[in-house]
């Protein structure tokens, strides 16, 4: 049994671990990988007003954790990072948002132990200064469906934010059904969902994605290039949204982390006619996390912004990914 500090020092090491295993793919570099902009869309996308391209800015995490009552603010605290958005949007009203938001959080501190808050403490409905942030926003920015909880506890040993990795069918459909109504007494009407942490189900044979359809959203984001359903093979665009039976998937593909978002990967998004998804994290930046919001993360997406605006004058669409979802259905799908 562990114990003290071994028991902590396990934690570490299998966080690490596990990490290693997601960055150092041995099977994915040996084999050669097909490039994204080689697409059979790459030419045909035509998007709203004459657009070359998409622009989505999207945020993980949003939840009424202050930094408080909680060592991390996640939007809570209306004196904490949320001034910095409003203050972006002053210089650069035309970037929309998608904010995808935890209905009933229950992870505590960084979300990596077992430790967890109990049901309600931090849920959307019973927390309407927080929601009112967003309500009041709701011309620019979107709230999407990240969960109920964005915890697991079906194994100890496992990351604990894949709320949906050990999930079947049934307990899916639950727990996304149990947030909706959470969100729905808190005025919101999320039309799309992304699982915490990438967990789509790999060990409990899918059951989210087969609980999905029945929801009925307008979209889901269930892959990154790397993460997801693209974990072990290129499956899915990165580029442009796929339909996966009734499923409108849409990628996730470039994100707020280390020197700066790369300008050639916009450059080649748009060259492709596709989709820039750029994502961070909706915490203090630098609290914990370094994509989290803040002076310099959106310093990054406003180099990003800038560039596409001094390159492609006129020629992006600015949107929200449920924006992008009724477009993609009305164009080119059910």
């Amino acid at each position: 049994m562990l114990v003290g500090w071994g028991r902590a020092a396990f934690y570490r090491l299998a966080r690490a671990a596990y990490a290693l295993m997601g960055a150092v793919d041995i099977d994915r570099k040996r084999r050669p990988r097909p490039t994204p902009f080689d697409h059979p869309l790459r030419q045909s996308v035509r998007w709203p007003n004459g657009a070359k391209a998409a622009f989505v800015l999207q945020w993980d995490d949003a939840c009424p954790k202050d930094g408080l009552s909680d060592p991390y603010d996640y939007g809570g605290n209306p004196q904490g990072f949320l001034p910095f958005l409003d203050t972006f949007w002053e210089q650069y009203p035309q970037v929309k948002m998608t904010v995808f938001m935890i209905a009933d959080a229950q992870f505590k501190n960084k979300g990596y132990y077992r430790e967890a808050y109990p049901s309600q403490t931090w849920a959307v409905d019973r927390h309407p200064v927080f929601c009112q942030w967003f309500l009041d926003r709701s011309s620019r920015l979107e709230v999407a469906n990240h969960g109920l909880t964005h915890y697991q506890d079906e194994r100890w040993w496992f990351l604990k934010a894949r709320e949906f990795e050990f999930k079947t069918e049934g307990q899916s459909r639950a727990a996304i059904a149990a947030a909706q109504a959470r969100f729905h007494r808190a005025g919101f009407r999320p039309r799309g969902f992304k699982p915490s942490g990438w967990g789509i189900g790999h060990n409990a044979r899918f059951g989210l994605l087969l609980a999905l359809p029945e929801l009925q959203f307008d979209y889901v984001c269930l892959c990154s290039p790397q993460s997801g359903l693209n974990w072990d093979a290129d499956r899915y665009s990165s580029l442009y949204p796929t339909f996966i039976g009734p499923l409108l998937n849409i990628p996730q593909n470039l994100g707020l982390v280390g020197g700066g978002t790369p300008l050639a990967d916009v450059d080649r998004i748009v060259e492709a006619r596709g989709l820039i998804s750029l994502q961070g994290h909706f915490n203090t930046q630098l609290n914990w996390m370094a994509d989290g919001v803040g002076p310099r993360s959106l310093a990054q997406v406003a180099q990003v912004v800038d560039h596409l605006e001094s390159r492609y004058p006129g020629q992006i669409w600015y949107a929200t990914l449920a924006d992008v979802a009724g477009f993609w259905r009305q164009e080119y799908g059910a």
